[in-house]
């Protein structure tokens, strides 16, 4: 077993220098313990109320992985007998309708959720880059006129689009995915998550199907109809369940499958002409059309260069706070 941990030191001088010009007296505990309070703390709480402000609701299903509470600890096994995948593919049918589904186990910290996006159409493939995903599944409408995503779109903490309407399908910081429903044009603060995709349509609500695309002011008529569908969601042990079909369906029936994987909340994509679904090097269902943004799933940590300078970027920010605060009551 291989144990990574990253832990800033606390002999960080520009840090001690920040403390002492703003008048703060320093030493080993008061250093040690800021440091526990911002990582342990800080850093923790402030991600997850903001996710809980965006969600509208007062802590995400989930707790944060333990190891924030001292340290960044990532933990990796190598050798010996080989992991289960924690990405597995099958399909079924229900009625007359043929599914395709992929479940991913976020639980093994092995399963990085993540967007796709290009500025214009593109043939799916070609949205991969350099880094071949495991899994690929048709992201949110466009439109054909501007070729542009009709919700916002986020990929590594950009906004690469903007579009407020739609349920929203997030991935936060912690590789974990959200699925919520903010008001109509009401703006969301991105700051939490890492990747994003809103102008979904909400499908499954708390093990509840309610699709109602009229209520989240979509126009288009074909989405309330039958075609070929795509759908991602949540069971309410974490897992990730993306849905394809070409069969035509409504989209209750698409939430009733879903519900069939013990989905709790579910989103429905882009469908139609534009559904996709690729899987471990192969097309399961191809699509013709050129598309600009995917829903993906890699089989790695999330826990990558980003994450770790995402992380270090706000322990900085919450440090300058907690500094500058200590100033301001020792100068009162």
């Amino acid at each position: 077993m291989h144990i990574f941990v990253h832990v800033p030191s606390l002999q960080n001088s520009t840090w001690r220098g920040k403390c002492q010009e703003n008048g703060v007296i320093t030493g080993p505990k008061v250093e040690a313990t800021l440091y526990n309070i911002y990582y342990s703390f800080r850093i923790e709480q402030g991600l997850m109320d903001r996710v809980g402000r965006a969600e509208h609701t007062r802590r995400p299903w989930y707790k944060p992985f333990v190891g924030l509470r001292s340290a960044v600890i990532v933990l990796g096994c190598c050798g010996g007998m080989a992991a289960a995948s924690p990405i597995t593919y099958t399909s079924f049918s229900r009625g007359k309708a043929v599914f395709h589904a992929v479940v991913a186990d976020t639980s093994t910290d092995l399963v990085s959720p993540e967007t796709l996006f290009a500025p214009r159409l593109q043939p799916l493939k070609a949205l991969f880059g350099g880094e071949e995903p495991t899994v690929a599944i048709t992201g949110t409408f466009f439109a054909w006129e501007n070729q542009k995503p009709v919700g916002d779109v986020v990929v590594d903490g950009d906004l690469m689009a903007m579009g407020r309407r739609g349920s929203v399908l997030a991935v936060d910081w912690f590789g974990k995915l959200h699925i919520f429903h903010p008001p109509f044009r009401s703006q969301v603060d991105w700051y939490p998550y890492r990747y994003a995709l809103r102008g979904t349509v909400r499908l499954v609500d708390d093990g509840k199907v309610v699709p109602d695309p009229r209520s989240q002011h979509f126009r288009d008529k074909s989405i309330w109809g039958k075609a070929a569908r795509t759908a991602v969601g949540l069971t309410g042990d974490g897992k990730i369940v993306l849905l394809a079909t070409v069969s035509a369906v409504s989209l209750s029936q698409l939430g009733w499958a879903m519900v069939g994987f013990g989905v709790k909340d579910a989103v429905s994509l882009d469908g139609g002409g534009s559904t996709a679904l690729f899987y471990r090097g192969k097309m399961v269902v191809s699509t013709g059309r050129r598309l600009n943004n995917l829903f993906v799933l890699y089989e790695r940590s999330p826990f990558d260069a980003g994450y770790r300078t995402h992380l270090g970027e706000f322990a900085k920010q919450q440090s300058d706070s907690i500094i500058q605060s200590l100033a301001r009551k020792r100068k009162s």
